[in-house]
C-alpha cells in the first residue's frame, strides 16, 4: 500500500492527475476494510485523491 501512495503522490508532483488517481485508487483496494477510518492512511490516500480531482477540475464522488 506504501508504494502504491508514493507512486500517486510521485505523480502527483508530475502533474499526471489521472494517473495518481489511479494509483491511490489500487492503494485503498489493498487496504483491509477494517484499516479504513479518518486519520488511517486511507484517509491520507482519499486527501492525496481529492486533491488530484481539484487539479483536474472535477469531484470524485464514487465509494471506493
Amino acid at each position: 500500500m506504501e508504494a502504491l501512495k508514493q507512486r500517486g503522490n510521485a505523480l502527483y508532483a508530475q502533474k499526471k492527475y489521472d494517473e495518481a488517481i489511479q494509483a491511490y485508487d489500487e492503494a485503498l483496494a489493498s487496504l483491509p476494510v477494517a484499516a479504513r477510518k479518518a486519520g488511517s492512511e486511507d484517509d491520507k490516500v482519499r486527501r492525496g485523491m481529492a486533491s488530484s480531482g481539484a487539479r483536474m477540475g472535477g469531484c470524485r464522488t464514487e465509494s471506493v
